[in-house]
């Protein structure tokens, strides 16, 4: 940072765009819960995070009489969420970054994983209600809109997993 010097009367800036996908998704699922963890301050005496606006202390808060999970894994357990992750990638995720941390005393199964994501639905339950209108308008339309910009992706080929007679994974991701 010292051989980055701004010209006089200039400042550099970092804008941090702090969490901007799930603020996004936020809005854009209309998820009131959601929206509040990024613009209500959290209203937790004693803790650290007290009085601050922090949407991952939020989940951890909103979660506490469901589940016990560290501010980290909200983080990714959230964007797991937003993304449409699944139990078992997440586990994997979560347990490398506890024993990178040195947290990996109790290794987190995939059921554990899935009850964190369940729970986490059920707190924020439009996102996943959200999620579930855009897949349906995929399979309707075979084509997904952005309600901001007005582009439109469109899917061609085979869209359906066999499976589960839903999406694709990988296309319900994107």
């Amino acid at each position: 940072r010292r051989f980055v010097v701004p010209r006089d009367g200039y400042i550099f800036l970092y804008p941090d765009m702090a969490q901007i996908e799930a603020r996004g998704t936020a809005v854009l699922s209309k998820d009131k819960k959601l929206i509040e963890a990024f613009t209500v301050p959290i209203d937790w005496p004693g803790h650290p995070k007290h009085g601050m606006i922090d949407s991952h202390t939020r989940v951890v808060q909103l979660m506490k009489d469901r589940v016990t999970i560290t501010r980290d894994q909200a983080k990714r357990l959230t964007y797991a969420a937003i993304f449409g992750g699944q139990a078992k990638q997440l586990a994997v995720e979560l347990n490398a970054e506890a024993f990178r941390k040195g947290e990996g005393a109790k290794a987190l199964k995939t059921e554990d994983v899935q009850y964190m994501l369940d729970t986490f639905f059920g707190v924020f339950s439009r996102l996943k209600a959200w999620h579930l209108s855009l897949s349906d308008e995929v399979l309707r339309t075979r084509r997904l809109r952005c309600p901001l910009t007005g582009r439109e992706r469109e899917w061609v080929g085979y869209i359906l997993d066999p499976k589960t007679k839903g999406l694709k994974h990988e296309i319900a991701k994107q």
